[in-house]
Order: C-alpha cells, then structure tokens, then sequence
C-alpha cells in the first residue's frame, strides 16, 4: 500500500533478521570448506631417500624384480645408493651401462618422483628412451601411491603407466 505522500508501507520489505544470519553463517561455512580442500590431497611427508637406496631391498610388481630410481629436485638416486646430479645426468656412462643392463635382462624400471623431482624425471627419460627397457612404472610421491602404508599394495596392483 502506499501513503498519500508515495511511500510503501515499512512492512511490506521487513527482513527477518535469523535469515540474513543462517546465510551468513552458511556462507562463512563454505568459504572455510573451500579453503581447507587443497590441503586433504597433501602429500604425506616421510624420507623419501629410502625408497630405492635400502641395501638388499628388493622389489617385485608380483614374481617379476623391479629396480626403483628415486628423482628429487637434487638429482637421482639409482638403486646401488649411488646419486648422479643433474647436471651430470646426461654425461653418465655408468647410468647408461645400468640401463642397458636392465634392457638385456627385460627387467622393469620403477622411477619414483619425490615432489620438486619433476625436471630431474624429465631429463632422465631422454636417457631411459635410448638405452633403457620399454616398460617403465612411474609413483609420484605426491599421489595416493605416496604413503608408506600404501606403497607395497600400489606396487602389486602394477601403479604407473602401462607400456
């Protein structure tokens, strides 16, 4: 309705005030769901260097041996505890013997990529192509592969690209 002088009523746009305070409190809530989203998917942290280092450690992906790589942002750690760093990667005639090895022997190759590891990965795969097996499994450890606990049963279930 309106007034003689053309005003509405005040009644007529009354908010309830519990209103504007559920959706208030409810947009805060998804503001805060949001926020913390990124950090369910983080990384588990553990040493990453004791992957394939371990002296004696052997791995399978079920009967078949595997020899694990480790590339972090320092280089890459073969399977012996050796590290070639980065800028050595390339000129390495140990590593290229290595791989040969594994590619007469048809062994698979298990690189595992420690976060930041992402350029040491990539300059070994220029070697891995020339004279390295065809199979290779990658495990960023950055991904549900990445616990400890996880690890053995991601390793059975073959986790990586298939060839």
């Amino acid at each position: 309705m309106t007034d003689p002088s053309g005003t509405q009523d005040a009644e007529e746009f009354a908010v309830n005030p519990m209103a504007d305070l559920l959706f208030s409190i409810a947009a805060v809530f998804m503001l805060a769901v949001l926020l913390m989203l990124p950090l369910s998917h983080a990384a588990p942290r553990f040493a990453a260097t004791a992957i394939p280092g371990d002296a004696g450690a052997k791995l399978h992906i079920g009967a078949e041996p595997v020899t694990a790589f480790l590339a972090d942002p320092a280089g890459l750690m073969l399977s012996d505890g050796r590290r070639i760093d980065n800028a050595a990667l390339a000129d390495d005639a140990r590593l290229k013997d290595q791989l040969r090895s594994l590619r007469e022997r048809r062994e698979r190759l298990m690189l595992v990529i420690a976060p930041g590891g992402e350029e040491t990965a990539f300059q070994f795969e220029v070697q891995m192509a020339e004279y390295g097996p065809q199979t290779i499994r990658q495990i960023r450890l950055n991904s549900p592969c990445a616990s400890v606990e996880r690890l053995p049963v991601c390793l059975a279930a073959g986790a990586g690209p298939k060839p």
